[in-house]
């Protein structure tokens, strides 16, 4: 459930930049925050979220550092090539 509503998030951000057609600048904003909101922020630490029971809320923090680390060494390598 909670991926499909990131998906829903990613589609309604594809479909607003897509209406904005280069010419409006808040909705072509608006259409990538929806995807970026959609896809790396939210999925990953929500599914590894559920993998952990309450008493082991110090290690979900960690993992989800982790996944949020790894994300934005991956975003990194991918920038760094020309």
């Amino acid at each position: 459930m909670v991926a499909a509503a990131t998906y829903a998030v990613q589609a309604a951000g594809c479909m607003a930049f897509v209406a904005a057609g280069g010419v409006s600048v808040p909705l072509m904003m608006a259409g990538v925050v929806l995807f970026v909101l959609g896809n790396v922020t939210s999925l990953p630490p929500l599914i590894a979220q559920s993998e952990f029971a309450p008493a082991d809320v110090p290690a979900f923090f960690i993992v989800a550092a982790l996944i949020q680390l790894v994300a934005a060494a991956a975003y990194l390598a991918g920038r760094t090539r020309a």
